[in-house]
């Protein structure tokens, strides 16, 4: 009886060796492998987030990309070339008439005149200066101000003055100086502007 309990206990004694050795052989490298695949799936994974996260990014500049594009097509549109100078001092004159402003006179800027050759080069945008010498009321000139960014052609406002003329009172002269931008590459014909409004 003895002999067979030494028996069972050399035998359990054995199965516990061998699945010691089975752990530390086998299960055990197999452990610190799967530790291994998980500290690299977890480096994708942090991987792959920065990655959507960079394309998010991407898409968002690629969007204000083409919005910038867009804008800055609908600014060139707004510019005019030589030919079209006469047509967009003739919509100034229209526009400041309908804010009950009366031109004088309206003179290129010397400068822009001299200007010739940058206007031959097809690509450029020159500006190009005009001085509107005005009469009318404080207020009206305000509003011809105002509303000049939705006329359909660009330009900016440099400086304005207002004088008081007795001859002219309750009115006040006027003077605003202009830059319109204009395309290269259009004709270089002399273009008449407005001189004198006799008609008001």
């Amino acid at each position: 009886m003895n002999n067979s309990k030494k028996s069972l206990i050399a035998a359990f004694a054995a199965l516990v060796a061998i699945c010691a050795a089975w752990f530390v052989l086998l299960y055990k490298p197999n452990l610190n492998e799967m530790k291994l695949i998980e500290q690299k799936s977890e480096k994708l994974i942090s991987s792959i987030q920065i990655l959507k996260s960079n394309l998010k990014t991407m898409d968002g500049l690629e969007a204000d990309v083409i919005s910038l594009r867009q804008k800055i097509k609908q600014q060139h549109e707004k510019t005019i070339d030589r030919a079209g100078l006469q047509s967009a001092v003739n919509l100034l004159n229209k526009h400041g008439k309908k804010h009950g402003l009366r031109f004088n006179k309206i003179l290129p800027d010397y400068e822009s005149l001299m200007n010739e050759q940058a206007l031959k080069i097809t690509g450029t945008v020159v500006p190009f200066g005009l001085n509107l010498q005005m009469q009318g009321r404080y207020k009206n000139l305000g509003k011809f101000l105002e509303t000049m960014k939705d006329l359909p052609i660009l330009l900016s406002v440099k400086e304005f003055s207002i004088d008081y003329n007795e001859e002219v009172f309750p009115d006040l002269m006027l003077m605003v100086e202009l830059q319109l931008f204009m395309r290269g590459g259009g004709t270089t014909e002399p273009v008449h502007l407005l001189q004198e409004d006799k008609n008001g």
